[in-house]
Formats: C-alpha cells, sequence, structure tokens
C-alpha cells in the first residue's frame, strides 16, 4: 500500500516540476524579449549605464536587443514556446556580438600577431579565421 502511494507522490512530483521548468525557461525568453523590446533605441552608452545598474552583462543586453529585433513577435520562434533563453542565443543569434576589427593584436598564448580582418566570435572565443601576420 506504502508503494503504491509513494509511486502516486513520485509521478505528481515529476510533474509539478516539468510544469514548473517549463514555466520558468519561457519566462526569462518573455522577460528578455521585453528588455530587449524597452531598449531597442539606447545606444551604447546608455546599454553600458544600463548594464552596470542592472548588474547584466553588456553582452546579454546586446543579444536581449538581437533578439527582439529578429523576432519581434514570439510567435516566430522556431519552435515555439519549447525553448529556452539558453537555445535562443546558442541556435537562432549566432551573430556575433562583438564585431571588432583586431589591428596587430599579439596572443599572449602562442606569441604570434594577428592582421586586422580577423573579428572576436560573441562567445569571445579566439578568432579561429585569423591568420598570422608573417
Amino acid at each position: 500500500m506504502v508503494d503504491s502511494n509513494y509511486q502516486e507522490l513520485l509521478e505528481e512530483c515529476k510533474e509539478i516540476i516539468v510544469e514548473y521548468e517549463f514555466t520558468s525557461r519561457w519566462a526569462l525568453v518573455e522577460g528578455y524579449h521585453q528588455l530587449g523590446e524597452k531598449i531597442q533605441e539606447s545606444d551604447l552608452v546608455i546599454m553600458t549605464r544600463l548594464a552596470e545598474d542592472l548588474h547584466k552583462s553588456l553582452k546579454t543586453l546586446k543579444r536581449a536587443k538581437q533578439f527582439y529585433s529578429k523576432y519581434p513577435d514570439l510567435a516566430l520562434l522556431p519552435e515555439g514556446k519549447n525553448t529556452s533563453w539558453y537555445a535562443i542565443v546558442n541556435k537562432y543569434l549566432p551573430e556575433t556580438i562583438n564585431q571588432k576589427p583586431l589591428e596587430n593584436i599579439t596572443c599572449p598564448y602562442c606569441k604570434k600577431t594577428f592582421t586586422k580582418d580577423a573579428t572576436v566570435a560573441a562567445n569571445g572565443q579566439r578568432p579561429t579565421e585569423a591568420k598570422p601576420k608573417t
């Protein structure tokens, strides 16, 4: 008798967890979408100050802005509500956030100098397309 009660309790708890995990993921997506809409007209100076005051990274604010620009209507999301902020950032916003030309930058690790045609990827990784300066 205890086992059947326990199994029923276990299944009900699992259902609660699944529902609230889904709800919280979608709430985060909606929140970043609203944030992107709110800061759509903000320039870099304002966004930098907002990032500091909101204790968020500038990259996060740029991504929220990019997200709203690309998907002004959340119904346009390819996966609909079955997505997360992580998936949106990594699957649907692949464009670089900080495309900055590198001008004769020397890598502190390998000591190679790279030309100005390389760009920094949004994920902050070292540029793979950079060619060592000869």
